[in-house]
């Protein structure tokens, strides 16, 4: 009775691993589709900024500058997204959980704001200020992500993990059909409220000058941030209206096609 209990969970478990058409059309051509062309938007207008004037600025702004700010969120989560598993599976082993456990819950704990004037004058000073920006999101975005995966693989039953041992599944295979299934519906849970955190931090990614010694407007970086920054000390008060409504038709427009559907595929692997 025992064994078939096991066999049916194991089933169960890893029928659910089967990813159905569309969802792999989705996660394989549609998102990396739209990651790629969003980020090649970005290279186009990085260079705007300085020749933009705030004072006469439209909607048309607004709405580019929120697609350049979302191809930089895009790409600092996909940067902690693959940090963060890394870092998650290392703290499951148990002999590493003791030590890594508290200094992962210091290094979430220091305020990354006080380091980011030195951390955007380096980057400054290598002629990459995308990076400066992508790091400090990445960073928003990188804890939430850890510990909602850390307590996605603390939450696996003991019987799915007595299953794989009675099975042999070991190694790649227990990644890839056991610890990664189970991570799905925190991970998923986590990245909505990392790219939240992403959501909060535009302004200071993107409003360079005001780190850098002697720095100017045209140090900072054509997005949402800068742009709503740039409004409000221009006077163009329609200008920020329009940013604003960017951004929460932005983060409607996400949380319905891709955060929503996420959290729906996520419930196949709860327990």
């Amino acid at each position: 009775m025992k064994q078939s209990y096991f066999f049916n969970k194991k089933e169960s478990y890893l029928s659910a691993v089967q990813v159905p058409a569309r969802f792999r059309f989705y996660f394989t051509v549609a998102v990396p589709a739209m990651i790629i062309l969003v980020t090649l938007g970005v290279l186009r207008i990085a260079g705007e900024l300085p020749m933009l004037d705030y004072r006469e600025a439209d909607i048309h702004t607004a709405v580019v500058a929120t697609l350049a700010t979302l191809a930089r969120l895009m790409i600092a989560y996909v940067l902690a997204i693959v940090v963060a598993i890394p870092l998650a599976l290392l703290a499951e082993k148990s002999n590493a959980k003791r030590f890594l456990l508290p200094v992962y819950d210091i290094a979430q704990s220091i305020p990354i704001l006080i380091f980011f004037p030195f951390i955007a004058l380096a980057f400054v000073k290598l002629g990459f200020s995308e990076g400066a920006a992508i790091f400090i999101l990445f960073i928003a975005m990188l804890w939430k992500l850890v510990f909602s995966i850390i307590f996605g693989l603390n939450s696996l039953p003991n019987e799915i993990k007595q299953t794989a041992q009675m099975y042999n599944i070991t190694g790649v295979n227990y990644l890839t059909k056991i610890l990664l299934p189970a991570i799905i519906p925190q991970l998923t849970i986590g990245s909505i409220f990392a790219f939240a955190d992403g959501w909060n931090f535009v302004i200071v990614a993107e409003v360079l000058h005001a780190y850098i010694p002697n720095g100017v407007v045209a140090n900072d970086l054509f997005g949402v941030g800068s742009t709503m920054v740039g409004a409000a000390s221009a006077g163009n008060e329609t200008l920020f209206v329009y940013s604003l409504i960017a951004v929460v038709s932005m983060v409607i427009v996400l949380n319905l096609s891709v955060w929503q559907r996420l959290l729906a595929y996520a419930e196949r692997f709860k327990f």
